[in-house]
């Protein structure tokens, strides 16, 4: 704040090593690690994860079938070579192959899967990030590939950034064969295709084949404890998060949505129940979590002005679809504006 003073308290500081508050069993300790690592900074625990997703492919396997492909694509390369058999098809789908929403978080998502920090110091864990890298090898690789497959017609970009609406409603229409999305929807695109006669499979974030996979991130929703409260107050705050995060709380979620479970006890409630028998496509999010590597860039950035900063990633790369701009100069243009964007906030709220 303005004093100097941290807006959020630790979590893990105010639960102090105790078991139970209030009658609410402490869950934090079993939050499931890609989450845990996330939020937690020089060993403590800042805020309570609860919504947590990652970027997951759903694929209409009828298309696929009817196109020869057998299993969802793995790679970009593998999804170059799905999506020229699925658009030779006497009936190809009506927009296009493959879609997901121009989000910031997409881009995020594909530096993870390459090994490569969005920002400097460990991509902002081991000292405060005053340097970000836009326009890397990864950045430029990624983005290149979306215009490729823009340019040749098999990407579908509804002209709206973050257009989770538009994109998701283009899948169940089955006007594509695939969509990115966020893994929160499993549920809803799963019942959406038995409903309307298809099968619908989750699968990994397809990545590039040419680069060592490293891992994707989290994304979703977490609590935060405002600093400065007292021991009451703080208590009922504490035992609201152990509550809303219980393995039966966050069980019910998961099937709900398709966000992932977000304490092991939780994980093992599911299996136990048989749940992930019976929904094969809920696992994939959680799997896709636990196959990441434990670095920083596996981990996912810690910056300020992210917000914005996603902002200018996503304008940037719709200027790119749009307009067919020149993609390394773009995101070098994108570089710049971002930089002085955390050059401002560090000036605001540095040390």
């Amino acid at each position: 704040d303005s004093n100097g003073d941290p807006i959020f308290a630790s979590v893990t500081d105010a639960i102090a090593g105790r078991t139970d508050i209030l009658g609410e069993a402490v869950v934090i300790d079993d939050v499931v690690s890609a989450a845990s690592k996330y939020y937690t900074i020089d060993g403590s625990l800042y805020s309570m994860p609860w919504n947590t997703s990652s970027t997951t492919m759903f694929s209409n396997m009828d298309i696929l079938t009817e196109a020869g492909i057998t299993e969802p694509p793995l790679t970009w390369a593998d999804v170059e070579t799905a999506c020229a058999a699925i658009m030779a098809l006497p009936d190809a789908p009506s927009e296009g192959c493959i879609t997901w929403p121009n989000h910031g978080w997409f881009f995020e998502q594909s530096l993870g899967q390459a090994g490569a920090d969005l920002v400097n110091n460990d991509n902002g864990r081991s000292a405060r990030a005053t340097e970000i890298d836009l326009d890397s090898q990864a950045a430029i690789d990624y983005v290149q590939w979306w215009s490729d497959l823009n340019q040749s017609g098999d990407y579908v970009y509804t002209g709206i950034q973050r257009d989770w609406d538009g994109t998701s409603a283009a899948f169940q229409a089955q006007n594509v064969a695939m969509l990115v999305y966020s893994s929160s929807d499993t549920t809803a695109l799963t019942d959406s295709g038995t409903e309307n006669g298809f099968d619908v499979r989750s699968s990994f974030m397809p990545y590039n084949q040419d680069v060592d996979y490293a891992g994707n991130l989290i994304g979703g929703a977490t609590l935060w404890m405002t600093n400065g409260l007292d021991d009451t107050a703080q208590d009922g705050a504490l035992a609201f998060m152990n509550f809303f995060s219980n393995p039966e709380n966050a069980a019910a979620w998961h099937q709900l949505t398709g966000y992932i479970p977000i304490t092991n006890e939780a994980v093992a409630l599911l299996d136990s129940e048989g749940w992930y028998a019976e929904s094969p496509n809920s696992a994939v999010a959680s799997e896709q979590l636990d196959a990441a590597a434990d670095t920083p860039a596996a981990t996912g950035a810690l910056a300020g002005n992210f917000v914005a900063i996603r902002d200018v990633v996503t304008a940037a790369i719709e200027d790119i679809l749009v307009n067919n701009v020149d993609v390394a100069e773009r995101m070098a243009s994108a570089q710049a504006e971002a930089q002085t964007l955390l050059d401002d906030y560090n000036e605001l709220y540095g040390d």
